[in-house]
Formats: C-alpha cells, sequence, structure tokens
C-alpha cells in the first residue's frame, strides 16, 4: 500500500512538472510574442547595419561549419545543403543551389565577402505606420492559400499602394490639401494621366500656371485611362487622358460612375522583404534574416540589398504564425518618415 502511495505521488509530481513547463512556454502565436520578434529583428537588422563585416565574422562564418548535404545518404540523389541554426532540428536554413554542399558553401562565402565590402551604414529608425503596414502584408500572407505574384497582396496591391494607406509624407499630405482644395462646390475636379513606356504620370496643375507631374502606380493610371477620354493635357501640351472624379475628402478617394479608387498619395524611396519559416522561438529572428542575407535561390540577393541600402531611414516590422508557414515576417522601409493616416482603407 505504502509503495502504490509513492509511485501516485512521483506521478503525480512529474505531472504538475510537466504542467507548470507548458504554463511557462511561449505561445508562439501570442500577439506579446510576436511584437518580441519584431523587437529582436529591428536590434538584429541594426546589428547588421553597424557593422556588415562584423557581423559576417561573427554570424555568418560559423554557420558554414554546420553546413550538411540533404538527403544525408550520399547514393540518393543530391536535393540542397542545410545550414543549422541550433541542435533543434527544425532551425536550418535549406541552400537549394548548386548541386553539391561545395557550391552551397561557395553562396555562404559570397555572402561574407558582401558584407565584408559594405561600409558601416546609419541604423534605422522604426516607424508606426509602417510597422502597422507590415503587420498588415504579414498577416494577408500567411492567411494566403494559393501562389500569387511577389510582393502582391490580396487585393491586388504593390508595396507602394499598400504603405500609402498606413501613412505619408508631410509632402504628400500637402500634395493632397492642395488637389482638394481646387475641387469644386460640386465636388468635382478634373484628373489626368500620361503613360510612358509601361509607367503612367499623374499630371498636376496649378491654378495660376505651370504643371508637375510624378510616377503613379498601375491600377490608378488605368483607372483614369479606361475612365477617361484621350486628350492633350493643357500646359504640358502631351497626349494623355483626363477625367473627371467626384472627390471625397474624408475618404480620400476619387469616384467616376460606380467606380471608386483612392487618391495616389505620393510614396517615398520604399522597399520590402518577406520571409517565413518553422524556427523555434529563440532562433525565430537569426532565421529570418539571415534568410534575406543569405538569399538563396533568388538572383541578384535583392533581399540582402534593401537590408543594407544605404538610403533607407526608417523600417517597420511585421511578425505573424502559423502552423503552416511558422514564423511570417515582412520589412517594409523607406526614405522618408511617414505620418500615420487618420482612416486606413483596408479591408479583407
Amino acid at each position: 500500500m505504502h509503495l502504490r502511495f509513492l509511485a501516485l505521488a512521483i506521478l503525480t509530481c512529474f505531472c504538475f512538472a510537466n504542467t507548470s513547463v507548458a504554463q511557462q512556454r511561449p505561445r508562439l502565436s501570442d500577439p506579446v510574442t510576436l511584437r518580441e520578434v519584431e523587437a529582436e529583428m529591428f536590434i538584429e537588422i541594426n546589428k547588421l547595419r553597424r557593422d556588415p563585416a562584423a557581423y559576417a565574422e561573427e554570424v555568418l562564418q560559423p554557420l558554414k561549419a554546420t553546413l550538411r548535404r540533404t538527403p544525408k545518404d550520399a547514393d540518393q540523389p543530391y536535393e540542397a545543403s542545410r545550414i543549422l541554426l541550433s541542435d533543434d532540428p527544425i532551425d536550418y536554413i535549406d541552400i537549394p543551389e548548386g548541386e553539391s554542399t561545395e557550391e552551397a558553401l561557395a553562396v555562404i562565402d559570397e555572402a561574407i565577402d558582401a558584407l565584408q565590402e559594405i561600409p558601416k551604414l546609419t541604423e534605422l529608425k522604426r516607424n508606426e505606420p509602417l510597422d502597422l503596414a507590415a503587420r498588415w502584408f504579414s498577416d494577408d500572407f500567411m492567411r494566403a492559400k494559393e501562389e500569387r505574384q511577389p510582393h502582391v497582396d490580396s487585393l491586388g496591391r504593390k508595396p507602394a499602394e499598400r504603405i500609402s494607406t498606413f501613412g505619408a509624407t508631410e509632402r504628400a499630405l500637402a500634395q493632397w490639401n492642395r488637389f482638394k482644395g481646387r475641387v469644386s462646390e460640386e465636388g468635382k475636379l478634373n484628373v489626368y494621366i500620361f503613360k510612358k513606356e509601361e509607367d503612367y504620370f499623374f499630371v498636376d496643375l496649378p491654378p495660376r500656371s505651370g504643371y508637375r507631374y510624378r510616377s503613379v502606380d498601375e491600377a490608378f493610371g488605368k483607372f483614369v485611362t479606361d475612365h477617361g477620354q484621350e486628350v492633350t493635357i493643357p500646359r504640358l501640351d502631351k497626349s494623355g487622358f483626363e477625367l473627371e472624379v467626384i472627390v471625397d475628402p474624408s475618404a480620400r478617394t476619387l469616384r467616376t460612375g460606380d467606380s471608386t479608387i483612392a487618391y495616389p498619395l505620393q510614396v517615398p524611396g520604399h522597399s520590402e522583404n518577406v520571409a517565413w519559416g518553422p524556427w523555434s522561438r529563440p532562433l525565430a529572428t537569426r532565421g529570418l534574416v539571415c534568410w534575406w542575407i543569405l538569399d538563396p535561390g533568388i538572383p541578384g540577393r535583392g533581399h540582402r540589398h534593401t537590408l543594407l541600402d544605404p538610403d533607407i531611414r526608417y523600417c517597420g516590422i511585421g511578425c505573424t504564425w502559423s502552423r503552416r508557414k511558422g514564423f511570417v515576417a515582412t520589412f517594409d522601409a523607406t526614405t522618408d518618415v511617414l505620418l500615420p493616416l487618420a482612416k486606413h482603407q483596408n479591408s479583407d
């Protein structure tokens, strides 16, 4: 009887210990956990920018010793090489390039050499509108169930159009204020667009004289060309399109008939990175940032260039998690600070 009681007591203690550990383990989908990962990524990216050469020596160089063939059996066809970030089997980055571990090793060496050639860069500042934009896209990307065009969200928007729904520069807001200040008492105004090769340009005609023009996204350009009429644009003396629209200043939208589109706020120089993977919580930041640096299988290593762009000054980081994709992170960056907008016209 005594031995049975002792066994039951030991089993009970073991169960309580397991319950305690489970309660302490953070839920990966918990917003608090995700904000922690975002903060860690911001620190890691600035560590990279502060001294790229030192980062290459401290972080990338040791990864070379962890490189493994996939599959391990040399008699089976080579698929990729795998870098191990920790002893946890889910903490890895696959390098699918080449046909041997030697060629995969060359990918790491190329990244190291590239970082050693880059001078120390200005650290980035976090920007709330960019954080919101990045979080929205990570959530949108995480929930996507099918392949879609890179850097295009579920609403068909490219980064500039998406980012502009969360924030704008002082200059862009001043442009909008000048635009809506010319709207007639009936709420109408003519807008002009011309196209050069594959790019669309929005023409601003100040009340007195002169003109200004700037590039706009394809969606806005097609909105005007599809609904407007061909004209010679006044003052610019260039073939283009004219469209009379009804302006809603509170929603910052332009309408013709049953079709509505947002006013094209000008977006400064900008860029976007997205990455995802089932890393463990402690190694999520290292996995996401190192993947962008190595950029395996991506011609031109565009994600690395985005992180190390000397012109960007502000960034936003948005992270989410799902069982299907693991951690999903978006890095949005701009050359100029964005001010938050009073309203965000976003829908799922």
